[in-house]
């Protein structure tokens, strides 16, 4: 409640309505994509413990990490591929001229990103070509294959110049 007059005050009562809406938002869309995880591990873990099997609770654990993270990687990875598809398509344009044999293409677009590298389709005259063009280094966070995919248009810029 402190918190909410506070940022009231900073921000006025138009901006806190939006403030307000962004993290409804933020929490549904959290609530929903958690797919319930966390507390099914918290209702499971507690069982097992409290029946003495650590072992089975140690398993809950590591087993609904596994899920979370592997959920959490396929959410960003769609992200990602959408973010460029609809903001960087003249950066997939680069890529390919850049670092692959289809120099001639009308249009390209990412179809898949893991740690080392990304995939795209090119259009070509003669139809859509698969690219497999791949990272300096492999990344391991979002982050990481951002700055990743920003040196790699720098880098194909200044080649192409």
């Amino acid at each position: 409640m402190v918190t909410a007059v506070f940022v009231a005050r900073i921000i006025g009562p138009t901006r806190l309505g939006y403030y307000n809406l962004v993290m409804y938002v933020t929490m549904i869309t959290s609530s929903l994509g958690s797919l319930g995880i966390p507390l099914t591990t918290f209702k499971y873990m507690g069982e097992f413990l409290g029946a003495g099997k650590k072992e089975f609770a140690r398993a809950v654990f590591f087993y609904s990490l596994r899920a979370q993270t592997v959920i959490a990687s396929i959410l960003s990875a769609a992200g990602m591929i959408a973010h460029m598809n609809a903001d960087h398509a003249d950066a997939m344009v680069l890529y390919c001229q850049a670092f692959s044999r289809a120099t001639a293409i009308t249009s390209a677009r990412m179809t898949g990103i893991d740690r080392y590298g990304f995939e795209m389709s090119a259009n070509t005259a003669e139809g859509p070509r698969p690219i497999r063009l791949a990272f300096a280094k492999p990344v391991t966070t979002p982050e990481e294959a951002r700055f990743a995919l920003v040196a790699m248009v720098k880098d194909a810029r200044s080649k192409l110049s």
